[in-house]
């Protein structure tokens, strides 16, 4: 009786100070449904806009909710931010912030193998913030079994154009870890370029289902040299520290390369 009394008491106790907090709470941001749209330069003599999104009630792409009609990733994409370039309502934004999850498949299937690699013309970064993801990384076109990378929870991606990537094994694998959380940022119109192998053609496949772009080259036989992307576990190796700019707040610069005098702190 006593200790129901006293579980009783706590929480009445409890939701007093719940209820006195609500009082002097200051309401939260309305629900963004649509993706911010970045300022490419600021308005002189204006203040510039925070914008919060919550990206668990944000609506999946494709959705009847979703100003994007198509999804970018597949069905569990979520686009939070785009850049300005391409203008309003364009199928091809020129970059793109988008929250991913790759939900588990619930079979044991290892993927078909001897899939082809492809690259982009454009940069992308990718952060994991949970679950882990088996990246296959060749450096040639016609490597059969290249380094498989365990992208894992607070892995960085700093991937440059021409860097190759996906595909499978000729022989054997690994098999990703779902599901998987990822933050992803494409600085261009989200193509693919797939090579072929022993110098066949390969393809190109556009996010609007279209050719490729006045100037954009399809033809990998015609890159130069295929480049390497950073890969970094922040967990693993390397530590917090202290922010000049911020006292009190602690960072781990993950990449200061794509900008000079930019990093990409967590």
């Amino acid at each position: 009786m006593r200790k129901n009394l006293l579980c009783t008491l706590m929480l009445l106790l409890f939701s007093g100070m719940s209820i006195a907090a609500d009082k002097n709470a200051v309401a939260p941001p309305p629900q963004a449904t649509k993706p911010v749209i970045g300022t490419l330069a600021p308005a002189p003599g204006s203040w510039g806009r925070i914008e919060f999104v919550n990206v668990r009630g944000f609506p999946y792409d494709g959705t009847p909710d979703s100003v994007i009609p198509r999804p970018p990733l597949g069905p569990t994409s979520k686009t939070i931010f785009q850049s300005p370039e391409a203008g309003p309502n364009s199928a091809l934004p020129v970059g793109q912030l988008i929250h991913l999850v790759y939900q588990p498949t619930f079979n044991t299937k290892m993927p078909p193998a001897g899939g082809v690699p492809h690259y982009h013309e454009f940069w992308e970064w990718g952060y994991t913030l949970k679950g882990d993801s088996i990246m296959p990384e060749p450096v040639h076109p016609d490597q059969l079994n290249g380094m498989l990378y365990r992208k894992r929870e607070g892995g960085w991606l700093t991937r440059p154009p021409h860097s190759l990537h996906g595909g499978s094994w000729a022989t054997g694998g690994m098999r990703n870890q779902l599901p998987y959380h990822l933050i992803i940022f494409e600085e261009g119109d989200g193509h693919v370029i797939n090579v072929g192998r022993n110098g066949a053609p390969g393809s190109f496949r556009g996010r609007d289902g279209g050719p490729p772009p006045p100037g954009l080259d399809a033809d990998y036989r015609n890159v130069d040299e295929f480049r390497r992307p950073w890969l970094i576990d922040s967990a693993r190796d390397l530590d917090w520290e202290e922010d000049p700019e911020v006292p009190g707040r602690f960072i781990k610069l993950l990449d200061d390369k794509h900008v000079p005098g930019v990093a990409f702190p967590v």
